[in-house]
């Protein structure tokens, strides 16, 4: 069927613990929505940007120009109280900025060929990382948690063969006070080369490419080059020092991701058909999975907060979420109760969040569906205890492995290339219409619905949904992670932001995978 193809956002995001959506408007203005009860926080009809960040869910907002206004330009980033409306600092840069990123402590802004790190209680110039190259705003930062406070940033490799045979090292890790390892004579030129001692003022900064091309023809290299595009580096934003290049890719990264915790990265290149997880401590490659078999644009790659899945967003209409670990059951969502579960979380939505459907989610028709089913309840211990054991199984099968057999995932040598543990679909097939990004919010806490709420979801889902004259078709497969008629099920929401100013939600069984169903679609764009 065809689909009204809507302006999109000027820009999209979650803030950094996901309990607010940031949306620029597609024309003046921006807003800012709290995730879970879909209010409008805060919300300004005036001013053009190209990018805003809400600083988890404070009054700080983060902002960048759009260039049609002289008010803000592309190149100047500002911090301001949205309370108070009291700017707090101003930035100003040489090129524009192509992304921004922060953590508890840390900001980090990117342009196309530097990344600036600031303290953020004395918004303080820390580093500067120079002359990178094509860059495209490919950054991202752990949440400064767990002593972890790290970068990540795509570099381009220059390799040059010593005459003797020597070679570039493979995901090389920097150590003492140089930061280069013993077996590395010279980095790359657009990797790190060399880096600057910090100043007593504890400013400092690293020449990436301290030399062109013609410049760096040394003696003992021959004229034979290969340069190579996937290659990461890890940068350490406490010691302010980088701490090793990762082998990523054969072929120019195009989207990149660090786990909340810092402890692993997931990249993916521009062909789009592989997802590679490194980990972030030792450089070596942990997970390897197979996106599909044709090319595809990445839009987005996220880790769940406590690394259990990982969840990709591309041009297909397919969102792919793979299993790292097993999924562990909380045991306060036992305690979960079913009539928590809002309303329209029942229903799927294709509207301005102001204008709910009134035939959909209606109170007494929640209600119904509750009293009918509270005596099920009785059944979620033991499906969550049967669910526990299979966890229970999966992990001791893996340590006899390693014990007896020595074939540990992290131990093998060639890491097996792994499929998706569970889908969605976009119910909008083209990525022209849903727009060219997309961002992933994965909640933490899980829900628990029991089977005849999650088969009448599957039936509401399936019709067609008539809203301010917009038409959605859904699938209403999806599997259960309970085989007794009475029992609960336990699902994980995955929050999806796309650039046409559509907030997807869908439910993901943790346990089993398999196709995820939709739950809501909210259009949220003024």
């Amino acid at each position: 069927m065809s689909h009204t193809i809507r302006k999109h956002a000027r820009n999209i995001t979650f803030n950094q613990d996901g309990s607010c959506i940031c949306l620029v408007n597609n024309k003046d203005g921006f807003q800012i929505i709290d995730s879970n009860t879909l209010d409008n926080l805060y919300s300004e009809s005036s001013g053009t940007y190209s990018h805003i960040q809400l600083y988890y869910k404070s009054s700080l907002m983060i902002m960048v120009g759009l260039g049609e206004d002289i008010k803000i330009s592309p190149r100047q980033l500002v911090i301001r109280n949205i309370e108070t409306q009291e700017q707090i600092c101003e930035f100003f840069y040489p090129d524009t900025i192509s992304n921004v990123k922060v953590n508890v402590d840390r900001l980090v802004v990117s342009l196309q060929d530097e990344i600036y790190v600031y303290n953020l209680a004395t918004m303080k110039l820390l580093h500067v990382i120079k002359n990178l190259r094509k860059l495209n705003g490919l950054i991202d930062v752990s949440m400064g948690v767990s002593d972890s406070n790290l970068l990540m940033y795509p570099t381009y490799s220059v390799r040059r063969r010593q005459s003797m045979g020597t070679a570039v090292s493979k995901n090389s890790q920097f150590s003492g006070d140089t930061r280069i390892s013993a077996d590395v004579n010279e980095i790359n030129e657009y990797g790190v080369i060399h880096s600057t001692v910090p100043n007593a003022d504890n400013e400092s900064s690293i020449d990436i490419n301290h030399a062109e091309d013609n410049e760096v023809s040394p003696d003992n290299y021959d004229d034979m080059e290969v340069t190579k595009a996937g290659d990461i580096i890890i940068f350490d934003m406490t010691s302010l020092r980088p701490l090793m290049v990762i082998e990523a890719h054969q072929n120019a990264i195009k989207c990149v991701c660090m786990s909340k915790d810092g402890s692993m990265i997931a990249t993916a290149s521009k062909l789009g058909t592989i997802i590679r997880v490194f980990d972030t401590t030792t450089g070596k490659k942990k997970y390897e999975f197979r996106r599909g078999t044709y090319r595809a644009i990445i839009q987005n790659i996220e880790f769940s907060k406590q690394n259990n899945f990982l969840i990709v967003t591309s041009s297909s209409s397919t969102i792919h979420i793979f299993e790292l670990e097993p999924y562990e059951i909380p045991m306060e969502s036992i305690n979960v109760s079913i009539h928590e579960t809002n309303e329209q979380d029942l229903v799927l939505l294709d509207t301005n969040i102001n204008n709910f459907n009134d035939d959909i989610g209606r109170p007494d028709t929640a209600n119904s569906i509750i009293n009918g089913e509270r005596s099920s309840k009785s059944n979620t211990m033991k499906q969550l205890l049967k669910k526990s054991s299979k966890r229970i199984t999966r992990e001791a099968t893996k340590k006899f492995n390693e014990i007896f057999i020595n074939k540990s995932q992290q131990e093998k040598n060639d890491i097996t290339i792994e499929r998706n543990f569970a889908w969605c679909k976009f119910p909008i097939d083209k990525a022209e219409i849903r727009g060219q990004s997309s961002e992933i919010n994965i909640v933490n806490d899980p829900i628990i619905l029991t089977k005849i709420q999650v088969e009448q979801l599957k039936s509401v889902v399936s019709n067609t949904v008539q809203s301010n004259e917009k038409t959605v078709h859904t699938s209403a497969s999806g599997n259960t992670n309970s085989t007794d008629e009475n029992g609960s099920m336990l699902f994980l929401p995955i929050q999806i932001l796309t650039l046409d100013g559509n907030l997807y939600t869908f439910l993901l069984d943790p346990i089993n995978g398999g196709e995820c169903l939709l739950q809501s679609q909210l259009f949220l764009l003024l």
